[in-house]
């Protein structure tokens, strides 16, 4: 009975010590290398221990490898592509500064409507798109 008490001391000890030795080369290696990774690692500084052993013990630990980045291409640019003629002729240069650009037709409001539809401004102005 006291060499099974003897063993579970022993166990306890020595996953403190490979605890420490894998959240060591865990940082070491900028935090992306997993239980496999961490497992060769350990195998190869001499350390004789399972990949199950080394995937509890980071478990525990709560050290998980970051996952690369998924980079996600939202345009797909064609070099060769025009774009498309101004059909309408409008002219979107200022003439002033502060001015509207692009005309449009302007229709005024009562004050009083407008309150009442919780409007903040006082004047309503409709520009077509």
């Amino acid at each position: 009975m006291h060499g099974s008490n003897d063993r579970c001391v022993n166990v306890a000890r020595e996953d403190g010590e490979l605890a420490i030795r894998i959240e060591e080369a865990f940082v070491h290696n900028r935090r992306v290398y997993g239980s496999p990774r961490i497992h060769a690692e350990l195998q190869a500084q001499g350390l004789r221990c399972s990949r199950k052993r080394v995937v509890r013990l980071m478990q525990t630990l709560n050290l998980s490898a970051r996952r690369p980045k998924q980079y996600v291409v939202t345009t797909k640019s064609d070099p060769a592509a025009h774009f498309a003629p101004n059909v309408l002729s409008r002219d979107f240069a200022a003439s002033a500064p502060n001015t509207r650009v692009g005309g449009g037709c302007h229709v005024h409001c009562d004050a009083a409507r407008m309150a009442r539809a919780f409007l903040p401004y006082w004047t309503c102005s409709r520009v077509p798109l």
